[in-house]
């Protein structure tokens, strides 16, 4: 994006010490940087702190700037790399494949393909409609494309700005151009318009977006410091410290600090320095005046280059430490364990060790998130899925998509063209240990793993489920329930062993397990067939002696969201973490659960057990949140399988404590493993441990994020890879 004559000219003057010059600055170009970050983290609120963040970062570093006509460019730089870090932290990462649903993934699609009616821009509902369309892409497919379609950078400088391979930069690139094109065909089709291509779209698009922005005030604090910086530059020399400050190495400081003394004691030369006592000859004077002149020099630059000196000390510091070899190797890692770990490169899937030793060869389309207990892992392609130790030795192999393996049992998941859903639970010398019988309905029956000696699957047709043990005997967990609720069949039971419960209609439980079972729990959802199960999610125990119901609506009622069934306009997400081959969504009875309405989100930590279950008058059944059951409530709460879990609230990250107790905040911070995380403050990256004790090493750090036992830094210099210390 070129910027504007009089906006290069106000930040030439605001370079040159004129204070009252950010005012037009950001007059001139805060609009073009809210709308790009706006449509990138989807919230208001959040989109205008950012704004006011990121015009802090650019009076802090102003001075850096060389090129003014480039300002445009090199502050949507610094914005894009806030919103990176804020995805890194914000998003529920899955480790999957694009388009593994079946449908086909379009690898590359020509700028110059025309597909985009330019006739939409002049209609405000269709706006709307194309508006939707690039927030529904995941957040750093927008951040891509708003970078090289609206701020016209090139994707090696997407690439390097953001520490991330360029490949990656492509990938997100194509996916997004693919979906763009297949929504924007669709809507095309209806209104038979003139088609143009997506490059001028874009352009014009943002632009319009930009002009139809409302102003966002600046605060108070962006007024105050970007005085204070300006006031601070100008003291230390004005116009000679901003814009054309070139970094030099140590050494030609040093000399050019030297030579200036040399000319400085040969100009000043017959200076007469008088002590109270003491008369000194010219030669006395000048060789005086030279050791003060390079005694001013010597502090001057050590006052410039200690920010370099300090780096250069992190630097050495971080080499001695030893970064891994896969640092910024590869578009997405899995969750390291026992020195292997499961890497993407070009959308393709292998497992490497942390010395870039290729274990599983990297070509597979699909992928487990992790190693299980035992070290297995699971690849694939269309008809060819494999599981390998953790040696690379391939151990089992079947024509069927693998979901899970754990507790030396392979779960197949399939959907038929019939739209039927298939599953079975293989040993891994191929004996099958439970399969279903084909009647099964797609999204109304499912299946998870093995964890802690049982699997759990489910039969939509018949309201029946499962729980499966490793020596394969099965039990009809529903069944066991409606005893337990219907005490006097119990009786029945004692009078027959051969006596079948059976029970009425409205008894039937319409669920299907969507996490494996996890400190003796598991989770099910509510089927969506009937309107009323809609949102529904039950904590089970393994037993089937406990039911805990959670309900949606009840958690929006406590976010204050209005509860819709079927508009579309609330949703929510049920954290999850990864152990032993599996996902599972509550630890013990305890679930994470985020509500997100109009572009808000709000964040709990539930006790299930302690929810509030109320008949009321027409014998419906509610669940209430009491505040006894909410330990805990914020812009992000996580879960995990670890005595402490990642929390945000506020703009800060740190950790809570199960009981939803606040431990410890940080700037950044990432999820804990075996006892140590890794977290940022004031700037510098370090480990921790469960004590919240910091180790001794440090590095400069943009943010961090955890890959299991693997903790990736972003830098200047891009991403680096870690084990805890």
């Amino acid at each position: 994006m070129k910027t504007p004559a009089e906006l290069e000219e106000a930040v030439r003057k605001y370079q040159s010490g004129n204070r009252e010059e950010f005012d037009k600055v950001y007059e001139l170009s805060h609009r073009y940087l809210y709308v790009c970050i706006e449509h990138l983290v989807k919230n208001e609120d959040a989109a205008k702190d950012m704004l006011q963040e990121t015009y802090l970062d650019i009076t802090r570093n102003i001075s850096q700037m060389r090129n003014p006509e480039n300002f445009l460019s090199w502050a949507a730089a610094i914005a894009r790399r806030r919103c990176y870090a804020y995805f890194n932290k914000a998003d529920k990462w899955i480790l999957s494949n694009e388009g593994e649903d079946g449908e086909e993934f379009i690898a590359s699609v020509a700028d110059d393909e025309a597909f985009i009616p330019e006739s939409i821009l002049q209609d405000m509902e269709k706006r709307r409609l194309i508006r939707e369309i690039i927030d529904g892409l995941s957040d750093m497919q927008r951040l891509c494309v708003i970078a090289y379609y609206y701020q016209e950078r090139k994707q090696e400088e997407i690439a390097e700005e953001l520490g991330i391979p360029v490949n990656t930069v492509k990938s997100h690139l194509n996916r997004a151009k693919a979906k763009i094109k297949q929504e924007v065909l669709a809507l095309e089709k209806e209104k038979d318009t003139k088609l143009y291509t997506l490059a001028p779209f874009m352009l014009l698009f943002f632009a319009e977006e930009a002009e139809a922005c409302v102003a966002v005030p600046m605060s108070e604090e962006l007024k105050e410091t970007a005085r204070e910086n300006s006031a601070k530059e100008e003291g230390e020399g004005g116009s000679s410290k901003f814009g054309s400050l070139v970094k030099i190495s140590m050494k030609a400081k040093i000399l050019i600090g030297a030579t200036a003394v040399i000319v400085a004691a040969a100009v000043i030369g017959v200076i007469i320095f008088r002590s109270p006592d003491v008369a000194q000859e010219p030669e006395e004077q000048a060789q005086i005046q030279t050791q003060e002149a390079q005694a001013e020099s010597d502090e001057e630059m050590q006052t410039e280059t200690g920010g370099e000196i300090a780096e250069a000390e992190a630097a050495e510091e971080e080499e001695e430490y030893g970064e891994l070899a896969i640092s910024g190797k590869y578009d997405q890692m899995g969750l390291g364990r026992d020195g292997v770990i499961v890497v993407c490169s070009g959308d393709k899937w292998g497992l490497v060790t942390y010395e870039d030793q290729v274990i599983v060869p990297i070509e597979y389309d699909f992928a487990c998130t992790a190693p299980n207990n035992d070290g297995q892992t699971f690849f694939g392609r269309e008809g060819d899925f494999k599981v390998f130790d953790r040696e690379g030795n391939e151990i089992f192999q079947t024509d069927k998509p693998i979901k899970a393996v754990s507790d030396g049992i392979v779960l197949w998941t399939q959907v038929s063209e019939d739209d039927i859903y298939h599953f079975g639970y293989v040993k891994l010398d191929g004996t099958t240990l439970f399969e279903s019988d084909g009647a099964d309905y797609s999204g109304q029956a499912g299946a998870v793993g093995f964890n802690e000696g049982y699997a759990f699957s489910s039969n939509g047709n018949r309201g029946t489920e499962y729980r499966i043990s490793l020596d394969g005997t099965t039990d009809d967990v529903f069944e066991e329930r409606e005893v337990l609720r219907h005490p006097e069949l119990l009786q029945e039971q004692a009078v027959s062993s051969d006596i079948v419960v059976s029970v009425t209609s409205s008894d039937f439980n319409y669920y299907y397990p969507i996490g494996a079972c996890y400190e003796g729990y598991y989770v099910d959802r509510g089927i969506d067939y009937f309107e009323d199960t809609s949102g529904q999610f039950y904590v089970y125990n393994a037993q089937g002696t406990e039911q805990y119901w959670l309900k949606m609506e009840s958690v929006a009622q406590r976010a204050e969201y209005p509860y819709n069934w079927g508009s579309g306009d609330l949703s929510w997400n049920i954290g999850a973490f990864y152990h032993n081959g599996n996902y599972c969504y509550s630890n013990k009875t305890k679930m994470a659960v985020s509500v997100s309405y109009g572009g808000e989100s709000k964040s709990y930590l539930l006790d299930t057990a302690k929810l509030e279950r109320r008949e009321e008058g027409n014998g419906r059944i509610q669940t209430f949140l009491t505040d006894e059951a909410v330990l805990a409530e914020g812009d992000f709460v996580g879960i995990a399988d670890t005595a402490y879990w990642l929390y945000q609230k506020e703009g800060q990250w740190g950790y809570i404590d199960q009981d939803g107790k606040v431990v410890r905040m940080f700037d950044e911070a990432a999820q804990f493993y075996n006892g140590k995380a890794m977290v940022i403050e004031d700037g510098y990256a370090f480990f921790i441990d469960e004590d919240m004790s910091p180790g001794e090493w440090k590095i400069p750090a943009q943010s961090v994020r955890g890959y299991g036992e693997v903790f990736a830094v972003t830098t200047e210099d891009g991403q680096k890879c870690y084990l805890a210390e």
